[in-house]
C-alpha cells in the first residue's frame, strides 16, 4: 500500500544515522548513498517483530502496534525485522523470515541485505546498550562489505 501524507523514512534515516557513534565519514558516505536510494511511498511497519502478530481462534493473522510506521522502502522494513529476529530471537530464524519474505516478493535476498548498514546505524541511536553495541557492530561489517573497504 501507500500513503504519501506518511513521515518519509529517508529523512528519518538521514536524521538518525547523523546520531549514531559512527564514524564522521562513514555516515557521511551513507547519508550520500541513502540519497541516492530507492523510497517509494510503500506503507512500512517499521517495527515488524513476532509479538506484533495477534492469530485469533479462526487463525486470522493480524498486524498490530503500528506506532513507527512510515513511508519509504519495504526492502529497508525487512532488513530492521532481520536484524530485530537476530538480536532477539536467532539468526537461524531471522533467515527464516528473510527466505520467506524475499520468495514472497520474488526478489533476492541481497536486496534486502544492502538496507542493513542503513538502518542499522538508524536503530543504534536508540540508547540499550547491548542492542546498540550490536547494531552498531552490524552496520559497520556491511558497510565495509558494501563498500569495498
Amino acid at each position: 500500500y501507500r500513503c504519501p501524507s506518511l513521515y518519509p523514512m529517508k529523512e528519518k534515516l538521514l536524521q538518525r544515522i547523523s546520531f549514531s557513534r559512527l564514524d564522521d565519514f562513514v555516515k557521511s558516505n551513507m547519508q550520500k548513498q541513502l540519497h541516492q536510494m530507492s523510497f517509494p511511498e510503500e506503507v512500512c511497519h517499521g517495527d515488524f517483530n513476532p509479538s506484533n502478530i495477534i492469530i485469533t481462534g479462526d487463525n486470522i493473522p493480524y498486524l498490530i502496534d503500528w506506532a513507527h510506521v512510515i513511508k519509504g522502502n519495504s526492502l529497508a522494513d525487512a532488513a530492521w525485522s532481520w536484524l530485530n529476529l537476530s538480536f532477539r530471537d536467532s539468526e537461524e530464524n531471522a533467515e527464516k523470515y528473510l527466505d520467506l519474505f524475499c520468495a514472497k516478493r520474488e526478489i533476492p535476498t541481497h536486496a534486502v541485505m544492502e538496507w542493513i548498514p542503513f538502518v542499522a546505524a538508524s536503530k543504534s541511536v536508540k540508547r540499550v546498550e547491548n542492542e546498540q553495541n550490536f547494531l552498531l557492530k552490524k552496520a559497520e561489517k556491511y558497510w565495509l562489505s558494501k563498500s569495498g573497504s
